[in-house]
């Protein structure tokens, strides 16, 4: 088990931020996508790039891969790319009210509402929006922690007939 590392808050992030402030930067690792309709768990390399540019927004964007049986990265599963924000641009640390933006090339708009707490953030959406082709999905839940330096996420969906379930996991580690 690695040590804790402290969270690190860029010293030019927009105030309303710091609640989210410790997601800035890039993670990689691996994660796992199984839902009821899949005959097995699919295991997925990811890519997290986390930035600011001053204004009270942080950009997401996520890429992530199938792994095959050594581990090596195949082809493309997901991307999505969006912008955590704080309505009402209140600042703080615990207790933070935070939305998630999202679109997916697949033909998804998604709005996450939640509260972000000192390195954890809990969401649900509030808003699914899909194109005429896409694949019927109408509801998901995201948690993201700080656990040992690392980012771990978790998400359940209601999709396809099926109730809310779990979807997808990853741990990521922060790089260089």
């Amino acid at each position: 088990m690695s040590p804790a590392r402290p969270i690190e808050i860029p010293a030019d992030l927009a105030r309303p931020l710091v609640a989210v402030g410790w997601l800035v930067g890039t993670w990689q690792g691996a994660g796992e996508v199984t839902y009821p309709t899949m005959d097995r768990a699919v295991p997925f390399g990811q890519e997290v790039r986390v930035t600011h540019d001053g204004r009270p927004f942080l950009r997401w964007d996520s890429r992530t891969w199938q792994l095959d049986e050594a581990g090596a990265l195949g082809q493309p599963l997901a991307t999505e790319t969006g912008f955590w924000r704080v309505p009402g641009g209140e600042a703080g640390v615990d207790g933070t009210d935070v939305e998630l933006l999202l679109v997916h090339p697949m033909g998804y708009l998604e709005q996450y509402l939640g509260r972000a707490h000192a390195g954890k953030i809990e969401l649900s959406t509030e808003l699914v929006a899909r194109s005429t082709d896409a694949a019927e999905y109408s509801a998901a839940q995201r948690l993201y922690g700080y656990v040992q330096g690392d980012l771990l996420w978790a998400m359940d969906m209601v999709a396809v007939g099926q109730p809310m379930g779990s979807h997808a996991s990853a741990r990521l580690k922060k790089v260089a």
